[in-house]
């Protein structure tokens, strides 16, 4: 896994995250995590108008984090069956809006991860497949990028080509520092959070995870 500085994470809301990385083992065994290289979005209303048609502008953008912040999940046994899950809302370039309440009486897949992640990119396939197989039964996934910056391009712009080349159908966010806070400051991606119907935490799966991980996490509240 690779770590990032805590005060560059809370840093001001809209200043750029700086990176730094070193490598660390992971906890799980199917892969090892990636640091959270979580980047404050300057000017995210500019940039969401900016974005008006094609792929891009069906990206979202976090707006607001609201609800208690979770506990830290670094040196934390973390207890989840009873732990709220902070709300959330976006709006993507075409003005669309869309929130986490919005799919209460679902269970939720919450992904955070990155495209310059590899154990990121290794578990997409697995979380696709769950995805089809298990969404008729009331499942969804919420893919929460916290990505650095690209060159030549828009954070939504590399985001559309990356989902539409490995056949991400859902929705895809760009994350800041306000909802990694929330959701525990894990310095790690990819973390993911499974969320039940009633909109608790049940599991918080930490580094890249195969199937049965996964499957064994979202059944169990499915």
């Amino acid at each position: 896994m690779i770590r990032f500085s805590r005060q560059v994470l809370f840093a001001l809301l809209f200043a750029q995250i700086l990176i730094s990385c070193g490598s660390n083992k992971s906890q799980s065994d199917s892969g090892s995590g990636e640091e959270t290289s979580a980047e404050s979005q300057k000017g995210e209303e500019t940039t969401a108008q900016a974005v008006q048609t094609g792929p891009a502008s069906k990206v979202g953008i976090i707006e607001r984090v609201e609800g208690d912040a979770l506990p830290q999940i670094e040196g934390t046994e973390y207890t989840l069956a009873s732990q709220a899950a902070p709300t959330f809302s976006w709006k993507n370039g075409a003005g669309e809006e869309g929130s986490l309440e919005d799919y209460r009486g679902k269970v939720v897949l919450l992904n955070f991860w990155g495209t310059w992640c590899p154990p990121c990119r290794a578990e997409l396939p697995d979380i696709v497949k769950l995805r089809e197989e298990l969404g008729p039964k009331g499942f969804e996934v919420l893919g929460v990028a916290l990505e650095r910056p690209i060159t030549g391009k828009t954070v939504e712009e590399h985001l559309a080509t990356f989902a539409t080349a490995n056949n991400l159908l859902y929705p895809m966010l760009i994350g800041n520092s306000d909802i990694v806070q929330k959701y525990g400051s894990s310095p790690y991606v990819p973390t993911t959070f499974v969320i039940d119907r009633k909109g608790n935490i049940s599991n918080v799966l930490v580094g890249g995870k195969s199937e049965a991980e996964f499957r064994k996490a979202i059944e169990a509240v499915l």
